[in-house]
C-alpha cells in the first residue's frame, strides 16, 4: 500500500480485499475519498487493475436514536460511483450495516 494512504485498513485473500476506514468526524469523510483517489493512482502506476464496478460501500455501524438519521456520503473510485449497500459478502460471511450477526453464517 502506498505511504499517501492513512488509517485505511487492507485485508486481502486470494482476489478478495477489504477496505475499511473508521470515520469520526466530517474531514474523515472526504479524507476517505482522498484515500481512494491515492489508492487508483498507485495501482495504476503499477499496471493493477481494480474492478470499480465490483466496489461497494458500506457504512457499518449500531443505530442508535442519535445516528439514526445519518447518511452515507457518496464516494467515487476512478470516476465511478461506488453503490452503498446494506450488507456485503466477504470469503463467505455476510456482513450487514448493523453489525447484527443473525445472518452472520449464510443458512442461518
Amino acid at each position: 500500500m502506498p505511504d499517501s494512504i492513512y488509517h485505511l485498513t487492507l485485508k486481502s485473500f486470494a482476489n478478495n480485499s477489504l477496505l475499511y476506514y473508521n470515520i469520526e468526524n466530517h474531514n474523515d469523510k472526504s479524507s476517505l475519498q482522498t484515500n481512494l483517489n491515492n489508492l487508483i493512482s498507485w495501482s495504476q502506476k503499477r499496471q493493477m487493475h481494480i474492478n470499480a464496478s465490483k466496489c461497494k460501500t458500506m457504512r457499518a455501524m449500531r443505530i442508535t436514536l442519535s445516528t439514526s438519521n445519518i447518511t452515507c456520503p457518496s464516494y467515487y473510485f476512478n470516476n465511478t460511483h461506488l453503490d452503498s449497500v446494506d450488507s456485503v459478502k466477504y470469503l463467505g460471511f455476510n456482513i450487514d450495516h448493523k453489525l447484527d450477526f443473525k445472518n452472520y453464517i449464510p443458512g442461518n
